[in-house]
Parts: C-alpha cells; sequence; structure tokens
C-alpha cells in the first residue's frame, strides 16, 4: 500500500485544483521558505480527520479555506482528496483503490468521502486504525516536532509503540465495551430496582384486585336492597303527602272565609273609630275655647288693675309740673334786664370797628393784587427758564436721534445686501435636499418592501424548517420504535430456531432420540418426526391440541417395526426414560372420522398434516369436540353423555365422560411445541414486513434530512440578506432622518432670513421717516427759542416795579391792623355775654312749654284709662256668660264619647276572636307545610342518594317492590350490615383489577430483560478480558522488538554508544508509560531531556527507524526533520531512509540538498502571485549515464 495521489483545491496556499502523483520511493518537496511545502503535510493530515485547527498552525477550522489575496478572490470551501493503493489488501475492504475526501465549507459545514461516498469521520478514523496511519501515527513527523516523541510524557508516547504493536483498534473495542458494559450495568441496577418496585406493588395489586372482588360482589347485593328499599319509602311518602296536601287545602278555605268576615268586621270598626276621633276633635275645640275665655277675663282684670296705678303716677307728676313752671317764669324776667343794658355798649363799638375793617381790607386787596402780579411773573420766568431748557435738551436729542438714525440706515442696509446673498444660498441648498430626500425616500420604499418580502419568506422557510424537524422527531421516534421491535422479532425467531434444533420443550429421550438421528447416529432407523412437528394447528387452538394430545404431541413417528426396534434399543441403551411411538405401518389407512350431525365444532378442523399421516390424525381426534368454554362444555356433555364424545375448551379445559381436567398452567407461548414451526413462519413473515416499514422510514428520513438541508441553506441565506437589508434600512432611515433634520434646518433657516429681510427692510423705512420728521422738528424747536428770550426781558422788568410797591403797601397794613385788633377783643367779650343771655333765656321758655305739653298729656291719658277700665269690665261680663255655654256644651260632648268607646270595644272583642280563629288557622297550615316540605327534604334526599349513589333516577325506575309481608325493620338491617361490610373493607381501588394484570405481564417482561441484561454483562466482560490479553500480548512482542531495533539503529547513526527503552510500570503493560535512556559515544547514560537538539533529532529518528522496522507503515511524511542535522549525520540519515524506502513511501518535506538527492521524485513549490501556491515535478530516471530529467507542470 502506498500513496497514489493526492489532489486539492481551496486548501490554504492552494488556490486552484492541484495534483502531486506519489509512486513508490522518495518523494521531496522542497521550495523557498512561506511558500506553501508544510501546507501538502497539513492536508495529508488534515484529510486523515485532524480536529485541531492548532495542529494545522490555525486558530479556527476554518483558516484552511483559501482567503483570497489582493489579485484573487476567495473560494468558499476547501477539499482534499488522497487516494492509496490496496492491492495487498491492508484496508479491511474489497476495493484495490481507496479515495479519501474531505470538504469543509465557510458556513462550517464539513463533509467525508469513501470514494465519492459520503460516509462519518468515525468510519475513516476505524479504517486507518492499527495501520500506522493517522492523523497522530508515528508516520507523520511534522516541521519541528519529531522532539516532542522524546520531549513528552513517558504515558504519551504509548501511542506511537500501540500504533506499531497494531492494538490501537483492539483499545478502541475495549472502550467501546467497557461504555456498553457501563451501560449496561446501569441498565441492569435499573432494572433490578423496577423490578424490586414492579414486585412490591405486584404483591400489593394482588391484595387490591381480591378484595376490589370482594367489594363489587357486596356493592351489587346492596345496591339492588337499597334501590328496592329506598322506592319503598319513596312510595310511602308519596301518600303521606297525598294526604297532607288535601288536609291543608281545606284549611285554606276555612282561613279565606274568616278572612271575608274579619275584613267586614275591620270595616265597620273604622267607621266607628272615626266617628269616635271627629267627636274627640270636637271636646277638644270647646276646651280650647273655655281656656281662651278663662284667659282673657283674667287679661282684662290685669289690665284694669295697672290702668288705675297709672292715674295716680300721672296726678302726681302734674303737681311737680306746675312748680317747675313758676320757676322758670322768674328768671327768664331777670335775664332780660342785663341783656338790654350790654347791648347798648356793643352797637357803639361795633361802629368803630368797621371803618378800621373796611380800610384794612382794602389795603390787603391792593396788596394781594400786587402779590398776584408778582407771582404770576415769577412763574412766567420761572416757565420759561423750563420751556429753554426743555427746548435745548430736545434739540440735542433730535440732533443725537438724527446722528444714530443715520448710522443704523446705513447699517440695516449693509444687513439687507447680506441677507439678500445668504437667501439665495438657502434656497439653494434646499433645493438639494428636496432632490436628495425625494431620492433616498424611494429607495428606502423599495428596500422596506423588498425586506417585507424576505422577513415573510423567512417565516416561512422557519415555520417549513420547524415542521420538517417535527416530522423528523416523529419520524426517528418511530424508527426507534421500529429498530426495538425489528429486534425483538428477530431475537425471538433466533430463540424459536434455537428451540427447534435443539428441541428445547421437549423430553429428555425425545430431544436426545431426535439429535442422535440428526447427527446420523441411528442411520438404519427410518424415523418421520415427531407429530408436534408434522402437524400444524390454526392459530389461537394450540392450547386445545395440546390439552387433547397431551404427552402423545412429543410422540416419535418410526415408518416400521424395525426402525422402533433400533430406537428402542437406542433408548434402553442410554437409560433416556419414557418415549412415545406411533408405528405408521401399524395405523389404519382405512380409518376415517365420526361425525355426529350438525352443531359441533370439530377440533380436527383446526389441525392439519399431510396426507399419508390424516389416518393418525382421526384415529386421534375421533370425538373430539371444541367448545367456548367450561360452562357451554359442562352443559354439552350433560346432553350429549349418551355419546362418546370429548369437549375441550380453547383455554385447554377437557371434559371426558368420566372425568374433567383443568387448564395447564399458563406458559409462554415460545415454550409451547405445537405451532413451533407456524409461528417462526410468521415471526419471519413480520420481520421482512417491519424491514420494508423500517427501510421505508429510512429512506423518508434522508429525503426530509435533505429537504431540511436545503431549507436551511435558504434560512441561512435569506437571514444573511435580511440582515443585510436591515443594515442598508437602517442606513437610509439614518440617512433620510439626517436629510430631513437638514432640510427642516434649511427651511428654518430659510423663514428667519425673509423675516430679518422684511424686518431690516421696515426698519430702514421707518427710519428714513423718522429722519425726516426730525428734522422739521428742529427747525420748530429753534424758533419757540428765540420768541422765549424776549418774553422773558419783558416779564423780568415788570417784576422789580412790583416788588416795590409791594414793600410801601406791607407798612400801611400792619398798623391798620394793630388798632383793630383793640376793637375785636372787646367786641368779642360783648359778643360772648349777649349770646349767653340769649342762649338761657331761650332755654327756659323751651323747658315751660315742654313742661305744659307733658300736663295736658298727662290729663289726657287719665281720662283714656278710665275710658279702658269701663271698657274692659264690660267685656269680663259677656266673657262670663259665654265660659257657661261652652261648660255646658263640653258635659254633653263626653257623655256622648263614652256611648262610642263601649261599641267600639265590643267590637274589637269580637274581631279579636276571629283574629284567634284565624292564626289558630294559619299554625295549623303552617304546621302541615313544615310536615310537606319535610315530606318532599325526605323524597329528594332518597331521590338524590339513589343518584350520587348509583347513578339512577329513582322517580322513573319501574322496581319490583317488597311483598306485602316486608319487614322494613329487617330490610334496614340487612342493608346496613351490608353497608357495614364495605365501609369494613375500607378504601377500595376498583382499577387494581385491570392494573394487577398489566403489571404481571410487566413484571414478566422486566424479568426476560434482567436475563438478557446479565447475559449481555457477562459477553462483555469476556469480550475484555479477551481484548486485554491479546493486545497485552502483541504489546510486549512489539516492545521488545523495538527495544533492541533502537538499540542497533541508535548504534549505527551516532557511530557507537548504547541507547534503552523499559517501563516504568511492568506491572501494568497496557496504561504504563515508556522512559527513553540514551547513550552518545563517549558519554554516561542519561535521560534523553538532556541531549543536545542535534542528539534529540538523531535519536528520535532512530526510534522512528526502530519502530519502521517492527511495524513498516506503508507511508511515512518527514517535514523538515533533518534541519538540525550535520552533514556527516545526513549522510547516516539518507542513508537509512534509502533502505527503509523499500518497505515504506517516503514523502520529504526539506531543503537539503543531500536528502533531495536520495529522492526518486521531486516536487518544487513556488508563489508566481503572491499568496498563490503552484507546483513543478521533476522525476529522476534510473540512466546514470547523462542524467535524464523529465519535467513536466502541475
Amino acid at each position: 500500500m502506498y500513496f497514489k495521489r493526492l489532489e486539492l483545491y481551496g486548501f490554504k496556499s492552494f488556490a486552484e485544483k492541484t495534483v502531486l502523483e506519489f509512486e513508490p520511493g522518495i518523494t521531496a518537496i522542497v521550495g523557498p521558505n512561506g511558500c506553501g511545502k508544510s501546507n501538502i503535510a497539513d492536508a495529508i493530515k488534515w484529510v486523515l480527520g485532524e480536529q485541531n485547527p492548532r495542529e494545522l498552525r490555525g486558530l479556527r477550522m476554518e483558516d484552511v479555506i483559501f482567503n483570497g489575496t489582493s489579485l484573487k478572490e476567495p473560494v468558499n470551501f476547501a477539499e482534499v482528496s488522497l487516494t492509496l493503493s490496496n492491492e495487498d489488501k491492508i484496508f479491511p475492504i474489497e476495493y484495490t483503490e481507496i479515495t479519501v475526501t474531505r470538504r469543509l465549507f465557510r458556513s462550517g459545514e464539513s463533509e467525508y468521502l469513501l470514494n465519492r461516498v459520503p460516509v462519518r469521520l468515525k468510519d475513516i478514523q476505524e479504517l486507518f486504525m492499527g495501520t500506522g496511519i493517522g492523523t497522530s501515527a508515528y508516520s507523520l513527523l511534522e516541521q519541528g516536532k519529531i522532539e516532542l516523541i522524546l520531549s513528552s510524557r513517558p504515558e504519551d508516547r504509548r501511542f506511537v509503540f500501540e500504533e506499531a504493536a497494531g492494538i490501537t483498534k483492539f483499545k478502541a473495542q475495549k472502550k467501546e465495551a467497557l461504555r456498553k458494559l457501563e451501560d449496561t450495568e446501569n441498565n441492569l441496577i435499573r432494572v433490578n430496582d423496577i423490578i424490586s418496585e414492579v414486585n412490591r406493588q405486584l404483591s400489593s395489586l394482588e391484595r387490591q384486585a381480591r378484595k376490589a372482588e370482594r367489594y363489587q360482589e357486596i356493592f351489587n347485593i346492596l345496591k339492588e336492597k337499597e334501590i328496592k328499599y329506598s322506592k319503598y319509602l319513596w312510595n310511602k311518602l308519596e301518600d303521606k303527602l297525598k294526604k297532607l296536601v288535601e288536609e291543608k287545602e281545606n284549611l285554606q278555605r276555612e282561613e279565606k272565609r274568616i278572612i271575608e268576615e274579619i275584613s267586614k268586621k275591620e270595616e265597620v270598626l273604622r267607621k266607628r273609630r272615626e266617628e269616635l276621633e271627629n267627636l274627640e276633635k270636637e271636646i277638644s275645640l270647646e276646651e280650647r275655647n273655655r281656656a281662651q275665655v278663662e284667659a282673657s277675663i283674667e287679661n282684662n282684670r290685669t289690665k284694669i288693675e295697672l290702668n288705675f296705678e297709672r292715674i295716680k303716677e300721672l296726678e302726681k307728676r302734674n303737681l311737680i309740673l306746675e312748680e317747675e313752671i313758676k320757676n322758670l317764669n322768674e328768671r327768664i324776667e331777670n335775664e332780660r334786664k342785663v341783656l338790654g343794658e350790654i347791648k347798648i355798649q356793643f352797637e357803639d363799638f361795633s361802629k368803630s370797628q368797621e371803618e378800621k375793617d373796611k380800610l384794612l381790607k382794602n389795603k390787603r386787596g391792593l396788596l394781594e393784587k400786587i402779590n398776584q402780579e408778582i407771582k404770576e411773573e415769577e412763574q412766567l420766568i420761572h416757565n420759561i427758564r423750563i420751556q429753554t431748557m426743555e427746548i435745548n435738551q430736545e434739540m440735542v436729542r433730535l440732533r443725537n436721534e438724527l446722528v444714530k438714525l443715520r448710522t443704523e440706515n446705513s447699517s440695516f442696509q449693509a444687513r439687507s445686501r447680506r441677507l439678500e446673498i445668504e437667501i439665495k444660498k438657502a434656497e439653494e441648498e434646499k433645493v438639494k435636499l428636496d432632490n436628495l430626500y425625494s431620492e433616498k425616500k424611494g429607495v428606502k420604499d423599495n428596500k422596506s418592501l423588498e425586506l417585507d418580502r424576505k422577513i415573510k419568506s423567512i417565516e416561512d422557510l422557519s415555520i417549513n424548517i420547524a415542521k420538517l424537524n417535527q416530522e423528523l422527531e416523529d419520524l426517528n421516534r418511530a424508527l426507534q420504535e421500529k429498530e426495538v421491535e425489528y429486534k425483538m422479532v428477530s431475537s425471538r425467531i433466533e430463540i424459536l430456531e434455537d428451540m427447534k434444533q435443539k428441541y428445547e420443550g421437549y423430553s429428555p429421550g425425545v430431544k436426545s432420540l431426535m439429535l442422535a438421528k440428526k447427527n446420523g447416529a441411528l442411520p438404519e432407523a427410518e424415523i418421520i418426526g415427531v407429530l408436534a412437528e408434522l402437524i400444524e394447528v390454526d392459530k389461537g387452538y394450540e392450547k386445545a391440541v395440546e390439552a387433547v394430545l397431551g404427552d402423545i404431541a412429543q410422540a416419535v413417528l418410526v415408518k416400521d417395526h424395525k426402525s422402533f426396534s433400533i430406537c428402542l434399543e437406542y433408548i434402553t441403551r442410554n437409560n433416556l426414560g419414557e418415549v412415545y411411538f406411533i408405528v405408521l405401518e401399524d395405523v389404519d389407512k382405512n380409518s376415517s372420522f365420526a361425525k355426529f350431525g350438525d352443531g359441533f365444532v370439530y377440533l380436527i378442523d383446526f389441525v392439519h398434516i399431510l396426507t399419508p399421516y390424516e389416518p393418525i390424525l382421526n384415529q386421534l381426534f375421533s370425538s373430539t369436540f371444541l367448545v367456548k368454554d367450561l360452562a357451554e362444555g359442562m352443559r354439552l356433555r350433560k346432553e350429549k353423555s349418551a355419546l362418546p364424545i370429548k369437549l375441550v375448551t380453547y383455554q385447554g379445559e377437557v371434559l371426558d365422560k368420566n372425568f374433567i381436567k383443568t387448564a395447564p398452567i399458563l406458559r409462554d407461548e415460545d415454550i409451547i411445541i405445537i405451532g413451533r414451526e407456524r409461528r417462526i413462519r410468521d415471526l419471519k413473515i413480520e420481520l421482512t414486513k417491519l424491514e420494508e416499514e423500517k427501510n421505508s422510514l429510512y429512506n423518508k428520513r434522508e429525503l426530509l434530512l435533505s429537504q431540511s438541508k436545503d431549507y436551511q441553506e435558504n434560512l441561512t441565506k435569506a437571514q444573511n440578506d435580511k440582515h443585510a437589508l436591515e443594515m442598508e434600512l437602517s442606513n437610509l432611515v439614518q440617512e433620510i432622518e439626517r436629510i430631513e433634520k437638514d432640510l427642516k434646518e434649511v427651511k428654518d433657516e430659510l423663514n428667519l432670513l425673509n423675516l430679518e429681510m422684511e424686518e431690516t427692510k421696515e426698519e430702514i423705512n421707518s427710519r428714513n421717516e423718522k429722519i425726516k420728521e426730525d428734522e422739521g422738528k428742529l427747525k420748530e424747536w429753534e424758533f419757540k427759542e428765540i420768541e422765549l428770550k424776549k418774553l422773558f426781558e419783558e416779564t423780568n422788568n415788570k417784576l422789580e416795579e412790583n416788588n416795590s410797591l409791594r414793600e410801601r403797601t406791607l407798612v400801611e397794613i400792619t398798623e391798620i391792623d394793630s388798632e383793630l385788633k383793640n376793637f375785636n377783643e372787646r367786641v368779642n367779650i360783648l359778643k360772648e355775654r349777649i349770646s349767653s343771655l340769649e342762649s338761657s333765656i331761650t332755654e327756659a321758655e323751651k323747658m315751660i312749654l315742654m313742661r305744659n305739653k307733658e300736663k295736658l298729656e298727662n290729663i289726657e291719658k287719665i281720662e283714656n284709662l278710665n275710658k279702658e277700665i269701663t271698657s274692659f269690665k264690660e267685656e269680663s261680663l259677656s266673657f262670663e256668660k259665654g265660659k257657661e255655654e261652652i261648660i255646658k256644651k263640653i258635659e254633653e260632648l263626653n257623655v256622648k264619647r263614652i256611648d262610642f268607646k263601649n261599641i267600639i270595644q265590643g267590637e274589637e272583642e269580637r274581631l279579636g276572636n276571629l283574629q284567634k280563629d284565624i292564626d289558630n288557622l294559619r299554625k295549623s297550615i303552617y304546621d302541615l307545610d313544615m310536615k310537606i316540605q319535610e315530606i318532599d327534604f325526605n323524597k329528594r334526599d332518597i331521590l338524590q342518594r339513589i343518584d350520587n349513589s348509583y347513578k339512577i333516577n329513582l322517580e322513573t325506575l319501574n322496581v319490583e317492590l317488597p311483598s306485602e309481608e316486608f319487614n322494613e325493620e329487617v330490610y334496614k338491617s340487612e342493608i346496613d350490615a351490608l353497608r357495614e361490610k364495605l365501609s369494613s373493607l375500607g378504601p377500595v381501588n376498583l382499577v387494581a383489577i385491570e392494573e394487577f394484570g398489566q403489571l404481571q405481564e410487566r413484571y414478566n417482561f422486566l424479568l426476560s430483560q434482567q436475563a438478557d441484561l446479565i447475559k449481555a454483562k457477562e459477553s462483555l466482560h469476556e469480550a475484555i478480558n479477551k481484548i486485554n490479553s491479546t493486545a497485552k500480548s502483541m504489546f510486549i512482542d512489539t516492545f521488545k522488538k523495538v527495544g533492541e531495533n533502537f538499540k542497533e539503529i541508535f548504534r549505527l547513526l551516532f557511530g557507537g554508544g548504547n541507547a534503552q527503552l523499559f517501563l516504568s510500570n511492568p506491572e501494568d503493560v497496557l496504561e504504563s508509560g515508556i522512559e527513553i535512556v540514551a547513550q552518545p559515544p563517549g558519554k554516561k547514560l542519561q535521560n534523553i531531556s538532556l541531549l543536545s537538539g542535534g542528539e534529540k533529532a538523531l535519536t528520535a529518528v532512530s526510534l522512528l527507524f526502530a519502530i519502521f522496522k517492527v511495524k513498516p507503515s506503508p507511508f511515512c511524511i518527514l517535514d523538515e526533520v533533518d534541519a538540525p542535522l550535520d552533514e556527516s549525520n545526513i549522510d547516516r540519515f539518507c542513508m537509512l531512509m534509502k533502505e527503509f524506502s523499500k518497505t515504506s513511501q517516503f514523502i520529504v518535506i526539506t531543503h537539503n540538498k543531500k536528502t533531495i538527492s536520495v529522492a526518486d521524485v521531486m516536487y518544487g513549490v513556488t508563489m508566481e502571485e503572491s499568496g498563490v501556491s503552484k507546483l513543478v515535478s521533476v522525476k529522476f530516471s534510473d540512466v546514470p549515464d547523462d542524467k535524464k530529467v523529465s519535467a513536466k507542470k502541475s
């Protein structure tokens, strides 16, 4: 076996399809650093199943796919195919050439193919296991990793030796067996736990089932009795109810009559009470009248007494008033004399005062006039000054305002020109943004529609995938069920065929005799067979036939007496016990089956045998009939007692004239020997059918998987498209929002600019008008200023003249005023005196008038009071007469009221008696209602109790009631006793009967599963022990040979020295680590970790070739393993490689010229295009003279 071809596409730097043709011998792969030489070794390792991307110098497995260059697009998948020759049949398959292919897609999906047929990674690994080929085998030494063989832990070195010993396959089988053993033990534990639990439940359920049967028996009796008794009680209550209803109706009629009579009495009584009430009102009214008259009389008496007292007081007051009037007249006369004298003095002083007063007033009038003129002139001057100041201020303000307005006007005009430019720019920007917005909005709407369609597509695909996954799940479940069913049927066929071959179920004698015949131990005996094998029984009749035949079913059918004698001699010699024989020549060939007419089911109709042997059946099943069950058999046996018949049930119960045989103990169907051949045939048909169903399900699953893969690819693509669309749409939305924002800003800016422009123009116009207006106002104010200056000078001169005149007038007024003050003081004193006397006289006159008036009023009051007294006396006499008449009327009304009360009392007594009668009636009716309700309640209670207990409507049920001699107490005690029995049973599980049967079946099935698991466990232990024994033997043998070869090749490569291999734990050969000790020439024996780099490389090469000598690998890949070696060691390395190339194929990646020189084929790897590897192959011919070289480009 050797490598024939390696094909690469899209693997690392091999972007295009590249083919390497290999031949036996040494193939060198050369080229500059970084050109892709080691990628060839990586490709071989990858196609053999390497799963760690770091072993391939990557971080992710997708890194092996060509990722493109600046000039070349990346590819979507990597594919490597390795073709091997299998002419020497190292691989256990029929092909002479094997092609292993591996593909990896960027989506992460991976495929393995064997001769272009899809397989699993496990299949590839199992194919190469034990051949020295693999991702971690000693046949593949990568760049810089040769020392790892030496520097790794002792336990890790085992893999190389195990691969050389060929036990990796055994270790994998052992691992799988241990896994199965663990699963089996776990399953056995679970089964044992389940069996224990089921056994416990079985005992409990059996007790519950028996209890439930007893419960049902008692319950049915109780039901029948309770229904009859309840119907009896219900009818009894119904009769009693009718009588009570009739009695109630009579009482209700009497109640109605009394109510009518009460109604009449109450109407009469009501009228009497109304009359009494009117009379009471009349009496009350008279009583109030009498009280009013009495009050009036008392009131008049009180008023007369008060009038007498007031008359006395008024007469006393008149006397006092006459004395006061006399005194006042005397005072008035004296004061009038004094007043005349004072008035003469006052008149003299008054004349002098008037003259002085008049003069003073004239002078003061002149002064006031002068002051007014001065004041007006001063005010005018002040106003002129203020006006002049205001005019100057206004003129200054107007001049400043004109300067300011002209300056602002210039500024606004400049601003207007700037705004015109900005408005033009903003309008251009707005048009540009409007166009861009419309364009992006259209693109967004299109993308939104496309996204909606994509989302709908994804939803549809997701629904389809979910449906497919559900279908696949259901299909896988169905497949598992079919597999289990298939294995069970297959296992049962094997068991039945094994039982058939070994004659299981037969007696020892029959079994031994038939096996002897089968093995040729009885060649002269013509044994036809066992009766059970020769007959064929229809399905369902095996038990009946077996019960009838009994031990005869195992009878051996022989041709003649000679054969019988030979068999008998064999049985006797071997002490085989009892055996039934049927000698064919003794059977009556003319015997026939007796018919007894219609009405019988003949058992022989369901049993079949070859025609020559039919007389045997006629004799064996003569007069044997099939019945449904034992009851029917007993009946038929009694009816046909005169006939010589045998009856058998389907369950195997046999009834003869003289005996009855019960059915045999239930046995497994497979143990029954009759019908075994038919069961095997039926099971094979069922197995074929299951195989077809299973294949159909597998085909359907493959179809669904293919559909699911297509849907998944479409879904992934749709989701990627959706994500891209969402990103585009999101970017568009953001861009549109930005455009909208910019457009809004531009519009706002344009509006502001227009508004500002309008405001600017308004400001310019406003300021021009203001300038014109202010210039006119300034001229007016200048004219006003000149006029005011003239007025100021005239007013100032007049003011000076008036000030001089005022001073002279003031001196004159002061002198007159002094004289006038003296006169005024004297006149004032006289005025006060005159006024005081006049007031006193006037007051005294007023007092006299008042007292005279009061005196006259008092006299008039006395007269009025006397008149009132006379009137009150007359009125009191009138009231006394009215009072007597009222008292007389009240007495008459009281007599009448007493008569009415007596009449009403009599009516009320009669009405009370009637009310007592109706109350008694109503109480009786109420008592009857209570009884009726009680009976209704009892009836409903009976109906509800029977309905709740038995779901029966007792009211409509026709039940045969107990006879007249029925004793209710006895019947009730029987029901109570049955209830007590049910109660004493306690809680009852009524489904326990059915559950017990189901659980019994499950228990039997679990027992069979337990036996199978125990057998499987024993088989696995045997297999593991066998694997351990074989692997240990193979490993020790290989280890010893490799150790000897290692020592020999080490000395050859180093030119002396010594090297050893030994196990770190010899007691555990299959798990022990491997230690390596080396002693280069001239050095002590030391651990390999102390060697130099070159020594380590040479030691590793020694170990490699030592293993190759014991177990040559079909090929070996060496990736720059010669790099650390010097010239002399390279020569020895090349010599060994050349020698081993006779048995193994070497592929060497190297830079060393000496290594290249020993190669038969050379491949050059170049990079004509950066990042893309190309091949140039050279094959060296065997002609040494001209060193012909044939080259071809790949």
